[in-house]
């Protein structure tokens, strides 16, 4: 009867919904100019240089976020074009389109905390040319910009 409390005890805990790392399970929608982001990253930075991240798909995110004041980053990719490879292999080239202010100069920021869950973020702003931020990915997903074969 013993063990079968222990078990009871241990399963009751572990369902709590705590998190023993400290950190808190977050959502929220994504947009820009007002059309939901369907494919994406969002980064929650810390001051001490710690980051948390979670992926955008369909205009919303999940992530799991040590508690505190964040700068967030997003980054956003959609189909530019696509290519072959020198072997002939297909290639897709995509543009992160999300404005700098939002990423490499964000200026968006959280407070994160436990009994806050949900972050919902409108960006706004003319999007990236696509010189500034084409990548190149082959046919598996991986980033090819820069890769040596």
């Amino acid at each position: 009867m013993k063990y079968f409390c222990g078990l009871l005890l241990l399963f009751g805990l572990g369902c709590s919904g705590g998190s023993s790392d400290g950190k808190i399970q977050i959502h929220g929608k994504m947009t820009f100019n007002n059309s939901p982001v369907e494919k994406g990253t969002i980064s929650f930075l810390s001051d001490n240089g710690n980051a948390d991240a979670g992926v955008i798909s369909e205009g919303t995110f999940e992530a799991r976020v040590s508690p505190g004041t964040k700068k967030v980053s997003v980054l956003a990719y959609r189909i530019a074009g696509e290519k072959k490879d020198e072997r002939g292999l297909p290639m897709v080239i995509e543009q992160q389109f999300i404005p700098k202010n939002y990423n490499a100069e964000t200026e968006l920021t959280a407070e994160v905390q436990s009994d806050k869950s949900e972050f919902n973020f409108e960006l706004t702003g003319e999007e990236l040319a696509e010189s500034e931020s084409t990548e190149e990915r082959d046919y598996k997903g991986q980033k090819t910009t820069g890769r040596r074969y």
